[in-house]
């Protein structure tokens, strides 16, 4: 809820009906990973932004809002497709090989 005379009563969020914000234990049970995994990632980001030099990885975006953390739907699943495009490729199944023919002595 806005104010006219004074501004919005708090920051907005870039969240719309499609693109809902997502608290860290419903984000961290879409990923199938623990609450704890998702402030290390965060803490790794802001590390990476420091070292300029990294190799850049698959990064989950999130906002600080009122100092809670949020992150949009659109982010999570932006995410997703990034680590599945990451992940390495499986091998071809290997082929099994015919024993050699003997030769007749």
């Amino acid at each position: 809820m806005a104010r006219d005379d004074m501004g919005p009563i708090r920051p907005q969020a870039e969240a719309t009906a499609q693109d809902p914000l997502r608290t860290p234990k419903e984000t961290a049970k879409r990923l199938r990973v623990e609450p704890q995994t998702l402030a290390k990632w965060r803490q790794a980001s802001e590390k990476a932004k420091a070292r300029q030099y990294a190799r850049p990885r698959p990064h989950l975006r999130f906002r600080r809002i009122g100092g809670h953390i949020f992150y949009l739907e659109s982010d999570i699943q932006a995410f997703i497709d990034a680590v599945a495009s990451d992940a390495p490729k499986p091998a071809p199944p290997k082929q099994k090989r015919r024993p050699r023919a003997r030769k007749a002595a």
